[in-house]
């Protein structure tokens, strides 16, 4: 199921990004700054620390432990890609 295209703005990162946004975030959980860095310098775009939260939420919540939850965050986005 797929929303149909609208208005609004674009997002910051794209899925591939994302991906590689979460990843970093949670190799280095206790030092917010660092992580931004680090995504900055992999990924080549600045995101504040509100998109970077927004993301992890967006991502990783409910009762599974992280590393499921990114797992399963990473599979889910690269089956899409590959279906686009």
């Amino acid at each position: 199921m797929k929303d149909k295209v609208r208005s609004g703005r674009r997002p910051t990162l794209s899925r591939t990004e994302e991906t590689e946004a979460l990843k970093i975030a949670l190799e280095v959980p206790q030092s917010p700054a660092r992580q931004l860095a680090e995504i900055e310098k992999k990924v080549g775009k600045p995101i504040s620390g509100g998109i970077l939260k927004r993301l992890l939420k967006k991502n990783i919540v409910g009762n599974q432990s992280s590393a499921a939850k990114l797992k399963n965050t990473i599979g889910r986005n690269l089956s899409e890609l590959k279906t686009s």
